[in-house]
């Protein structure tokens, strides 16, 4: 088979696939190399509103609140109790000292599937990790809050 001959068909199939190659290695090549490393600690709000008047005519509202410590590593989160939660010392700057953020996925539906504002990421340095947060996606009552990296 003459090479020159078919040099535009072989530049045709050969093009595209290096195309998918360098936007997957764009992709993944941030993973390997810049993993998070710094953990964080996170607050569940619970929100109830009672319909039973306080007594001074005001309609109720009560919030419970649960700490979480989040492993990054492992990407789990545990339980804190209220007096290990005091004695923690935390960096409450929005980027870890490693350059990661915990933002909130976007809402509705998109090319890639649904997104949702109730799904935490840890973002940076061209790379983001979807949180297993303790949060039921179904319920509007709970709200997350990043309360800062542990030091």
């Amino acid at each position: 088979m003459n090479i020159r001959k078919h040099l535009t068909l072989i530049i045709g199939l050969t093009l595209p696939a290096l195309m998918i190659a360098v936007v997957a290695a764009s992709i993944f090549v941030p993973r390997l190399f810049n993993q998070p490393k710094t953990d964080f600690v996170y607050s569940i709000d619970n929100t109830q509103v009672y319909a039973a008047p306080a007594a001074n005519g005001a309609v109720q509202n009560v919030v419970t609140r649960v700490y979480y410590l989040q492993d990054v590593k492992k990407n789990v989160s545990r339980e804190l109790s209220e007096a290990a939660f005091k004695k923690m010392s935390l960096d409450t700057n929005n980027a870890s000292p490693d350059g990661f953020k915990v933002e909130a996925g976007g809402s509705g539906d998109s090319f890639f599937g649904s997104g949702s504002y109730r799904q935490e990421f840890l973002v940076g340095h061209g790379a983001s990790y979807k949180l297993n947060i303790k949060l039921d996606q179904n319920d509007y009552s709970h709200e997350f809050k990043f309360l800062g990296w542990v030091k």
